[in-house]
């Protein structure tokens, strides 16, 4: 485990979670990057605070420090319902 930010608790830093781009914030097998992860994401930074099932899918902006914060959530926005562009490849 691996402890981010004030008091958001432990999130599960793994290797391998996070294959090809960043995105599947929710880990479903499928892969796909879609509304849910996005549901995912805004749950966890703003309002259970609940682990996240691989902290490296979140980083949607790429951060090379791997923080998850609202950048990545204006990046999955971004990629989802306005430019469409790739999400960052997994660090």
């Amino acid at each position: 485990f691996v402890r981010m930010g004030p008091s958001f608790g432990t999130i599960n830093s793994c290797i391998d979670c996070c294959t090809g781009l960043s995105g599947n914030v929710n880990c479903d097998e499928d892969g796909l990057v879609d509304i849910v992860d996005l549901s995912r994401l805004i749950d966890y930074l703003y309002i259970s605070l609940d682990s996240l099932c691989c902290i490296e899918a979140a980083n949607v902006d790429g951060d090379t420090g791997g923080g998850v914060d609202t950048s990545d959530l204006s990046d999955l926005i971004d990629h989802l319902y306005i430019s469409f562009a790739p999400t960052a490849q997994c660090l």
